[in-house]
């Protein structure tokens, strides 16, 4: 696992799901451009907005087939939503329900405690967590940031 310490967006969708796939004989995940750290999986920050790289969960002789790719922060008027390509089309798996704006988040980094999970997000992970189920924390980092296992920026 690495320590990361360029600008990106770490996020370990849910501790519970890590925990849960890591258990499975059959588990297979796939990695584009993306690293696995001690508290989830960093994108790098893409120039002109927005993170890269993508991840592919599967396991159960692929009936567990679980996307996540190219993320970014949105703003919309109800707040700050986690979007991503999740192999069917871009999607918005979750709303960062303490982050300030996408904006701020881009441009001085930061962390979302509060993350919900969307209606799609739910779609995303099978139905087993409900919508506005409780996610890990979304961290934005800036350059030099290495996350510790269970620490906050």
């Amino acid at each position: 696992m690495a320590q990361v310490s360029s600008a990106g967006l770490l996020w370990g969708i849910r501790a519970g799901f890590r925990d849960y796939f890591d258990a499975l004989e059959d588990a297979r995940l796939e990695f584009d451009a993306v690293e696995r750290t001690p508290t989830g999986f960093y994108f790098p920050a893409r120039p002109s907005g927005g993170f890269s790289g993508g991840l592919r969960f599967t396991a159960h002789g692929g009936a567990l087939d679980v996307r996540f790719a190219d993320p970014s922060l949105e703003q919309t008027t109800d707040g700050v939503l986690l979007t991503a390509d999740l192999g069917e089309g871009r999607r918005a798996v979750a709303r960062l329900l303490d982050a300030a704006s996408a904006s701020t988040l881009a441009a001085h980094g930061g962390v979302a405690e509060d993350v919900a999970l969307t209606m799609d997000g739910s779609t995303w992970l099978g139905g087993v967590y409900a919508p506005w189920a409780r996610m890990d924390a979304v961290h934005v980092l800036r350059s030099h940031s290495t996350p510790s296992p269970g620490a906050v920026d």
